[in-house]
């Protein structure tokens, strides 16, 4: 949200403390589905349920307290027309503008969202995305470690030909590194940083192809570990290592030639590759 914390190397107000409690909560509430009901939860597990109650009211406060001071200093930008005039869009104030917290202040001005809400949708941001840049990190180097071929070489020399002489690496560079941004997506997918998912039913509905009706507040979990490594949308080569497959989508999108790569170019199920599903 574009605030620097810190609470990962000082931890005075054990905000990282919380976050990591709240997610071995969250793990074990999967593997007793049971604890998921509030009730049942403060019946059967009092500790936990006043040792949860505790962390979500500490980051409640704490991510509450930057979405108030973000919005207050986004209206009084938009009060003066800061990032309005030509050219805006390339400085520093443009581009705060594009950052989550900002993008999404838009729709409360619109009438799409509450502030509340917002507070919400941050929380939830910032939860899920604890620990998960940093594990996708590793897993994507263990990737390249083990990978056979030419990956590694590949990407020297991607980025040696983009990065300048001063050695400054912008958001006009990185975007220009297609085989990085196959190779990271393909170490998300094969070794999702997030194997599974969580979805509350809002409605009734029925399966598709099937008898079978989900009831509306029932919980769904979604198997995204296995997903991604479907056969029917990846081919024969879904459980290896192989970025080139992503590049061959990418071909295969835009009219040209596909590669040689896993020969997978055909057009996928949306939902095989949820590696940052909220």
């Amino acid at each position: 949200m574009g605030t620097p914390t810190n609470f990962t190397q000082n931890d005075d107000a054990n905000i990282a403390h919380s976050y990591k409690r709240l997610l071995e909560i969250s793990a074990m509430r999967v593997l007793k589905p049971w604890l998921q009901i509030g009730v049942i939860q403060r019946w059967l597990a009092p500790e936990l349920d006043a040792d949860c109650k505790k962390c979500y009211k500490m980051l409640d406060d704490f991510v509450g307290d930057i979405v108030r001071s973000k919005h207050q200093n986004w209206r009084l930008r938009d009060a003066v027309g800061e990032g309005d005039t030509p050219g805006a869009e390339d400085s520093s104030t443009g581009w705060q503008r594009r950052i989550f917290i900002e993008q999404i202040f838009h729709l409360a001005a619109n009438g799409e969202m509450t502030l509340e809400e917002i507070m919400q949708e941050a929380q939830s941001m910032v939860l899920v995305s604890f620990e998960t840049v940093s594990n996708s990190i590793s897993l994507a180097l263990l990737c390249l470690a083990t990978s056979r071929g030419d990956c590694q070489r590949r990407l020297k020399a991607e980025i040696a030909s983009l990065i300048p002489d001063s050695g400054h690496v912008g958001l006009e560079q990185v975007q220009q590194m297609r085989y990085l941004d196959a190779f990271l997506s393909e170490s998300l997918r094969l070794l999702a940083t997030v194997p599974m998912n969580l979805r509350h039913v809002s409605r009734d509905f029925q399966l598709a192809g099937r008898d079978a009706i989900v009831p509306r507040n029932s919980i769904i979990v979604m198997d995204t570990f296995n997903m991604q490594r479907d056969e029917r949308f990846w081919g024969p080569t879904a459980k290896q290592f192989d970025p080139e497959r992503f590049l061959d989508q990418e071909r295969a999108a835009s009219g040209s030639e596909s590669g040689s790569g896993s020969g997978q170019a055909k057009r996928r199920h949306s939902y095989s590759f949820l590696p940052f599903s909220k």
